[in-house]
């Protein structure tokens, strides 16, 4: 009885374990802004662009550092054609992150670092 409980114990944590890897694997295989587009595509333009903001500032103030890296991935999909929007749709956005990194008291150097190139002008200038 306490064997078979054993097993069960193991063959969970590999389960949870192997879909935790999975996730993150994907995450940063795809870049997270298409992990957000997908979870956001049954919207409809203008709620899109909402859902994928909201979606996107949540990963911002969980991960401050990878800023750069998540507006790269969102201008990549508009450039590809993937996410077919105007980018000055994600204006607002780019000023909110820069808000919420002040908010999180993150020096304005680190901010500023933290940019990116894609959207650099709308986060660094909303400060």
């Amino acid at each position: 009885m306490k064997v078979n409980l054993a097993i069960m114990v193991v063959i969970v944590s590999v389960v949870v374990v192997a879909f935790g890897y999975s996730i993150f694997f994907r995450e940063r295989s795809e870049g997270r802004a298409s992990v957000i587009l997908a979870r956001c595509t049954d919207t409809q333009d203008k709620k899109l662009i909402e859902c994928m903001s909201k979606e996107m500032l949540a990963s911002v103030m969980q991960d401050p550092q990878d800023t750069g890296e998540l507006f790269d991935d969102i201008w990549n999909l508009l450039q590809t054609g993937r996410l077919g929007a105007d980018p000055r749709y994600f204006s607002p956005l780019a000023h909110d992150a820069g808000m919420a990194m002040v908010q999180l008291d993150i020096p304005i150097e680190k901010i500023l670092s933290y940019c990116g190139e894609s959207f650099i002008k709308g986060v660094c200038t909303g400060l």
